[in-house]
């Protein structure tokens, strides 16, 4: 994923680690990081590009300094964590996480809010029912969630599925886009 203005880039390396990139020097910058114990599933930089984020199903979201690489706090969600996103300010990051989970997949959607600079909650959590619900991600101003859900199983096969597109300040689903496929 790349900083807002291009100059870095997080990546995702073996062994649960995260590489940052200076991309006009093509230099790793500091020491990878360190610190989830599941595989890194999503990565997000804060709208100056000060910080970034990342997720993974060991339960952790950290929070690290764009400059140095070094960890700036973590958070840990109600349960496994799906996606982040900052606010336009990069003061607060919204994270999503299962509620219920099935077998590698989400039964229902929580979010909730977190203070940047102390790692604290800020405000109660939120829920969105979902039946299965895969490949979350916000929109860059946190304010609109899309995802996936199967609509008919067949064993473990999704057979048809929709995206559903939400408000996230008013918690309400403004559209949903249809989906089917054989395979």
């Amino acid at each position: 994923v790349f900083s807002p203005d291009g100059k870095q880039l997080a990546g995702i390396s073996a062994a649960n680690r995260i590489q940052l990139w200076d991309m006009a020097a093509r230099n790793l910058i500091g020491q990878e990081m360190t610190g989830h114990t599941q595989t890194v599933n999503d990565i997000e930089f804060s709208p100056d590009g000060k910080l970034f984020a990342s997720t993974s199903p060991d339960g952790f979201v950290r929070l690290w300094r764009s400059a140095t690489g070094q960890t700036a706090g973590q958070v840990r969600p109600l349960s496994r964590a799906q996606a982040v996103a900052f606010n336009a300010d990069g003061s607060q990051m919204l994270t999503a996480y299962c509620t219920l989970m099935g077998l590698n997949y989400c039964r229902g959607i929580g979010f909730q809010w977190w203070d940047t600079s102390t790692s604290k909650a800020a405000g109660s959590p939120m829920a969105i029912d979902t039946e299965r619900s895969e490949n979350l991600a916000f929109s860059a101003d946190a304010r609109t969630l899309i995802f996936n859900e199967c609509t008919r199983l067949e064993g473990t096969r999704c057979l048809s599925s929709e995206i559903g597109v939400w408000d996230m300040e008013t918690q309400t689903q403004i559209h949903r886009l249809v989906e089917t496929h054989t395979n």
